[in-house]
C-alpha cells in the first residue's frame, strides 16, 4: 500500500508542470480568440454604420529584430551570474561556480553574431 501511495505522489510531481503548461497554452489560445472575435465585432458594426475605416486597422504589425539589445543585455546577465557566483565560492570551487553564467554569455554572444549576420545581409535592426 504505501509503495502504490509514493508512486501516484511521484507521478504527480511529475505531472504537475505539464498541466501547468496546458493550462497556459489554454489561457493564450482563449484570449487569442477572444481578441479576433472583437476585432471582428468591432468591424461587423463599422459595417453597419457605415464607418469608413483604414485600410492599415487590421494589418499584423511586423516584428523587429532586438538582437543586439538582447545579446549586449544577455552577456551582462551572464556576466553578473558568473561574478556573484564566483564572490560567493567555496574556496578552491570559484572557477565551478562561476562558470554558471557562460550559459546566458554565450547566449548572448549568439544574439550579437545573430545580429551581425542581418547587418550584413540588410535585415534592419530594431535599434537601427
Amino acid at each position: 500500500m504505501i509503495m502504490n501511495e509514493s508512486w501516484l505522489f511521484i507521478v504527480g510531481i511529475v505531472a504537475v508542470p505539464f498541466v501547468f503548461v496546458i493550462i497556459i497554452i489554454l489561457i493564450k489560445h482563449f484570449d487569442n480568440w477572444k481578441r479576433i472575435q472583437m476585432k471582428a465585432d468591432f468591424y461587423t458594426k463599422a459595417i453597419e454604420k457605415g464607418v469608413d475605416l483604414p485600410p492599415d486597422l487590421f494589418e499584423v504589425p511586423k516584428k523587429k529584430h532586438n538582437s543586439l539589445k538582447t545579446g549586449i543585455l544577455m552577456i551582462f546577465i551572464g556576466v553578473g551570474i558568473s561574478l556573484y557566483f564566483f564572490m560567493v565560492a567555496q574556496p578552491g570551487d570559484e572557477l565551478r561556480s562561476a562558470a554558471q553564467g557562460l550559459i546566458p554569455f554565450f547566449i548572448g554572444v549568439g544574439f550579437l553574431i545573430v545580429y551581425f549576420v542581418f547587418k550584413k545581409q540588410g535585415i534592419p535592426d530594431e535599434e537601427d
